[in-house]
């Protein structure tokens, strides 16, 4: 085994507290071109169960390119301490692994196991599940349907009847989010409600920072509650069919308002074989990724290997947290998908800007030097989402991205960039002079190829007690024969080109009913922005109005006649918001801005 855990596992067991936890759920899961794993606290493509990696690609090649794949957390509090999240394979005391599945009780006080026991689950859910419950709900709501005979043998499946929709006491009211069919503002599948879903097949997980009874406390966490989409959509080649889109809505239950907060997704590249592997970032597309350091991928104990049909493995930042609110629309300072900023800049409205790319950094597994080596303290991890190394120097441009106490080196934010970094966003608008063509890559920098563990890390934001965002990432398959006329790494900014922009959009906790077939329209609202009052008109004899904010929430509902409206927006917090409104006909869409 590459990753030596059996041989630790007696060490690590003596620095577990003396009781005895539950054991994460492992589940694995099928879509497109992917097998994947997940467990249950929160570890992504990681078979925790077995110590085994777990996204497998293509299905049934036994051939993977991701080890483990989990979110870092942190930022400072207002009495300057560090709280902090993070994850890796989960067998340090220090990880915050310890039965922390499902939600955070909102007064702050610890769940209990039993309290949480329903949430050591991964829910899965498809598209084609949800046409078939519409088909069967309007059956049995149509007096002219008898579902006996046109649904003879429908069960609603389990993953709909324990969607964990509605908290218990004690937790959030609403939690995943879900349709209601007939409007009630109950979650009752058996009257035709289902889950909402991103994409045509999508699984659901809830986890926390702080764990059952407190298991994963020690004074650092965040009070950190996560619910992680992992979705696709169906396709049977290119872009789509070799794509997994992950969102993680973050939301902060606890008591500390963080600032210089980043969001650090660390990935355990294995692109086959785990021994030959190099990394690079794409500055430009605001992406990291790993790949081949050959022309041919060997076989190991991870799996027979690529041979000479070699892959890479994309993580994109599609949208990253929002940036502070400051009232205005900021410009930017490079462009769309390029380095730290993903949308919303200069684009008319105000404070909906989304970061991208922070930093990226990576470190071999075991190899010196040791402050490169694999971060131990929570400081160490908080700074490897700043490319700063572990002895806090900050990582260099060129060779292996560390020179302590070379102050005429130049500092980098951005590991291996290769030409991808012309506008120098990496080194702070300087220009380091590099000399090889091509640009710092590994090869460039006569590095032995080994095996690679990166941070890709978004940021800095501030996350008060309360506060929601959302993170949205594509991990990206590609491989050499995909196109006979490109390199696989070309082959992977195409995908990454192509799927810009198809993140799943946040969706509120209820989702208003509507009927599949009716047309989607905008809705010209006036004035946009606005402080006090918006108008609009509706042209349908009646319709049902949701005003959304950013995180999802519906804020405003009303049902609606024909004519023209006048909403009072007044008590509304500043910020963008969704406006919906389902007609009989139709269902309208626009967005507004509040300004204060």
């Amino acid at each position: 085994m590459k990753k030596n855990l059996y041989n630790c596992l007696f060490l690590i067991s003596l620095s577990l507290p003396a009781f005895t936890f539950a054991q994460a759920e492992t589940f694995v899961f099928e879509g497109n071109n992917f097998r994947w794993t997940q467990t249950t606290n929160g570890s992504l493509f990681y078979n925790e169960s077995e110590g085994m990696q777990g996204l497998e690609v293509p299905i049934d090649s036994l051939n993977h390119t991701i080890f483990a794949s989990t979110l870092w957390i942190g930022g400072v509090d207002e009495s300057n301490e560090l709280k902090i999240s993070f994850r890796r394979f989960c067998q340090n005391d220090n990880e915050n692994c310890y039965e922390n599945w499902g939600p955070l009780k909102l007064d702050e006080s610890f769940a209990t196991s039993d309290e949480v026991a329903d949430y050591n689950m991964i829910w899965f859910v498809t598209y084609d599940q949800i046409e078939i419950h519409i088909a069967f709900a309007e059956c049995i709501n149509d007096p002219s349907c008898d579902e006996s005979v046109e649904f003879p043998d429908y069960d609603i499946p389990e993953d709909f009847t324990s969607w964990p929709a509605e908290g218990d006491e004690g937790f959030a009211e609403n939690l995943a989010p879900y349709t209601d069919f007939n409007n009630n503002g109950i979650y009752d599948p058996e009257n035709g409600d289902y889950p909402a879903i991103c994409g045509d097949f999508s699984s659901y997980a809830i986890w926390n920072d702080i764990g059952a009874n407190g298991a994963s406390s020690d004074g650092n966490e965040i009070g950190l509650e996560v619910h992680t989409t992992v979705y696709g959509y169906d396709s049977e080649q290119g872009s789509e069919f070799n794509t997994l889109f992950v969102q993680h809505k973050l939301i902060n239950r606890g008591s500390f308002q963080l600032t210089e907060t980043y969001a650090g997704l660390w990935t355990d590249f294995d692109i086959g074989n785990y021994s030959d592997d190099y990394v690079a970032t794409e500055v430009s597309r605001s992406m990291f990724y790993g790949y081949n350091g050959g022309i041919f991928d060997a076989g190991s104990d991870a799996g027979p290997g690529y041979g000479f049909d070699v892959p890479a493995m994309g993580v994109k930042v599609l949208s990253g947290p929002l940036t502070d609110v400051n009232g205005i629309d900021d410009g930017a300072e490079y462009q769309d998908f390029y380095a730290n900023e993903t949308s919303g800049f200069n684009d008319g409205i105000v404070d909906n800007e989304k970061l991208g790319l922070y930093s990226s950094m990576y470190y071999n597994n075991g190899l010196p030097p040791m402050a490169t080596q694999d971060p131990q303290l929570d400081i160490e991890y908080y700074n490897y989402m700043r490319s700063i190394w572990r002895d806090e120097t900050h990582m260099s441009f060129g060779g292996i991205g560390y020179e302590p106490g070379d102050v005429a080196i130049t500092l980098a934010n951005y590991v291996f960039p290769g030409t991808s970094d012309p506008l120098f966003a990496g080194t702070n608008g300087e220009d380091p002079m590099y000399a090889d063509e091509g640009g710092w890559t590994e090869y460039n920098a006569e590095i032995p190829s080994g095996d690679r563990r990166m941070v890709g890390s978004s940021g800095p934001f501030t996350f008060a007690p309360g506060d929601v965002q959302y993170i949205d990432l594509a991990y990206i398959f590609a491989r050499e024969s995909f196109d006979d006329e490109e390199t696989v790494i070309e082959t992977l900014q195409r995908f990454a080109d192509e799927v810009e922009g198809m993140q799943c959009d946040p969706l509120p906790a209820i989702v208003l009913s509507a009927d599949q077939g009716q047309e989607r329209k905008p809705l010209q609202v006036y004035p946009n922005p606005s402080n006090e009052t918006i108008f609009f008109e509706l042209n349908e004899a009646s319709g049902q109005l949701a005003l959304i904010d950013i995180t999802g929430k519906i804020v405003r509902q009303k049902t609606l006649t024909s004519g023209q409206q006048k909403i009072d927006v007044s008590d509304l917090a500043e910020g963008v918001y969704i406006i919906q409104v389902q007609a009989s006909q139709s269902v309208y869409h626009g967005k507004i801005m509040i300004n204060r």
